[in-house]
């Protein structure tokens, strides 16, 4: 899909998702950065990448992630749990 389609959103965020599940953090932040650069107030994925940063002990970057999330909607549960657990 991506060789047809560079900038295909499902499948940026569908490919970021199974490197996450196979934790993949590395690869996973690869397709969530090129997702975000066309879409880039999704709460969602910015949360997901923040985990992944998480998991590989760069806890600084993860921690903004979550609360640039948090900024835009503070009540966004998933930023707010990985947070806490980042603290």
């Amino acid at each position: 899909v991506l060789e047809r389609d560079p900038k295909n959103l499902e499948a940026l965020r569908h490919l970021g998702n199974i490197a996450f599940d196979q934790q993949q953090p590395v690869r996973a932040i690869e397709f969530y950065v090129r997702y975000l650069a066309l879409k880039p107030d999704d709460n969602g994925v910015t949360t997901d990448m923040a985990t992944m940063y998480l998991s590989r002990g760069d806890t600084k970057t993860a921690i903004q992630f979550y609360q640039q999330v948090l900024a835009r909607q503070p009540d966004f549960f998933e930023a707010l749990f990985n947070l806490g657990i980042a603290y």
